[in-house]
């Protein structure tokens, strides 16, 4: 099974999307695809995003949560049929019960027995202008008549009462099969009918989320700097996710951690946050990250917004110590700079110049502040979004000489 970041995920939906409207044009079916990970990583999250981004209707079901066939097929009523009229100019309509007395005035009578048919159900999506992202989350988690159905809706993109709109992309969401999941087994004859991607955690995807999300920037650097305790797999164990981080930071959204007392409030936070960090690693963790004095580290908008001289002086406070220079702090700077300009130009009417001039100084900067690597880590993934913002900084010949 594939394996990919979130970040790798950006780029595919993009390509899926577009291949999926050269598909249907040509008469041919669209490709659904499925998200596999373990719990809290960000999937359900990160397709409505793209949907946001590419302004697509974005429709979520859990298939788990409904218990009535009937909120998949829909309600059924009863049809009736009248004709008016004879031979060529003869008319006939189905129509509901309380419609009969209006046809019957306009000259209509009925005709045979009535037939069932079926409502469409209101969260089936309608025609929207940029094509439509249909999610079924968590799907494998549903009984057998609605993982069944799924199939049927990736055979036909139509399921007994109604049809998928014309340019609609399934996604699909799971958890792993076995272990500690509540799961069904897919067999290979459905899960050869889309395509699956295993999706694993990165820490820097969620660092450009929280970023945007507002997230507090101590605990943000936190999770940078300690990413390999945090979310690593270790004895079988991962202490924290996503998920459960992202609610540890929101919880700890308002507590003043330059105090005492509020590092404990951020302890006993913790260990309600992660039951599978027994030794309170986390808590740990994060005295340590505060005896370091990582928590003071400058902001990225500090860094573009402030007076030069006094930025620079900082942040060689940071990466410097005498002569050595900490590739640690130099990375995860560069890590939340990079997302704060991404999520910057991301917005109408930015301005990229001020933005522009001051990344130039900031990455041909003597002594360096970020490594040849880091330059070309923040210019590539601009170059890949938003390269025309830096036409300047790409064209500047110190920096054209660090890329090449």
């Amino acid at each position: 099974m594939s394996q990919i970041t979130i970040r790798d995920f950006e780029g595919l939906f993009d390509h899926f999307c577009e291949n999926n409207k050269d598909l249907v044009e040509k008469g041919m079916k669209p490709t659904a695809i499925a998200l596999n990970s373990t719990a809290g990583i960000g999937k359900t999250a990160i397709v409505e995003e793209l949907a946001k981004e590419r302004e697509m209707n974005f429709v979520k079901l859990n298939l788990a949560q409904l218990e009535e066939v009937g909120d998949l097929v829909g309600c059924p009523f009863k049809e009736f049929l009248v004709v008016k009229g004879e031979g060529d100019k003869k008319k006939s309509k189905w129509v509901t019960e309380n419609m009969i007395p209006k046809m019957l005035e306009a000259g209509y009578t009925l005709k045979g027995k009535p037939r069932t048919s079926y409502a469409v159900p209101s969260w089936v999506p309608k025609d929207a202008k940029n094509g439509t992202v249909l999610l079924l989350d968590d799907w494998t988690r549903a009984s057998n008549v609605f993982i069944q159905a799924v199939m049927e809706l990736i055979d036909k993109g139509e399921y007994v009462s109604w049809k998928l709109p014309k340019n609609t992309i399934i996604v699909l969401t799971e958890n792993p099969e076995g272990g500690d999941y509540n799961v069904a087994e897919i067999d290979p004859a459905q899960r050869s009918r889309y395509i699956t991607f295993k999706l694993k955690f990165d820490v820097e995807c969620w660092a450009k989320w929280a970023q945007s999300a507002k997230i507090r920037d101590e605990f943000i650097n936190f999770a940078l700097f300690y990413n390999d305790i945090l979310f690593t797999e270790r004895n079988n164990v991962i202490i924290a996710n996503a998920r459960n981080y992202t609610t540890f930071c929101l919880a700890c959204q308002s507590v003043d951690i330059s105090t005492l007392q509020g590092r404990g409030m951020v302890n006993t936070i913790a260990e309600g946050c992660f039951p599978e960090d027994k030794n309170n690693v986390i808590g740990t963790s994060f005295d340590t990250f505060i005896r370091r004095k990582l928590n003071l580290l400058p902001t990225p908008k500090h860094i573009l917004g402030g007076k030069f001289e006094e930025v620079l002086r900082e942040l060689y406070g940071c990466v410097y110590e005498g002569n050595n220079y900490s590739a640690e702090i130099g990375t995860v700077l560069a890590t939340r700079l990079l997302a704060f300009i991404e999520d910057y130009f991301s917005k109408p009417g930015s301005k990229s110049a001020p933005v522009e001039d001051r990344l130039i100084k900031l990455l041909d900067a003597t002594p360096q502040v970020f490594t040849v690597d880091m330059v070309f880590y923040i210019v590539k993934n601009l170059i890949s979004k938003h390269r025309g913002r830096i036409t300047k900084l790409i064209a500047h010949p110190e920096i054209k000489e660090k890329l090449i």
